[in-house]
């Protein structure tokens, strides 16, 4: 195997593994409340992942008519 192919052989899979390592990135800033550091536009940013979700005890809770119990 000649060196290029060597490298173009590392090169193959690496964007989808950058994608699975910002996933779990995000997951993991999300399940121990941290800030995800990234780098965009020549600056660090330190953002908080929230996941958007109803909060506790918003249940919606259906009671019969009333006189039909």
């Amino acid at each position: 195997m000649t060196e290029k192919n060597k490298n173009d052989a590392d090169l193959a899979g690496a964007g989808e593994a950058l994608k699975r390592a910002a996933q779990r990135a995000r997951e993991i800033a999300e399940r121990t409340r941290t800030p995800l550091v990234t780098y965009e536009n020549g600056h660090v940013q330190k953002r908080m992942i929230v996941r958007e979700t109803e909060p506790v005890g918003s249940e919606h809770i259906l009671h019969a008519p009333k006189g039909t119990r």
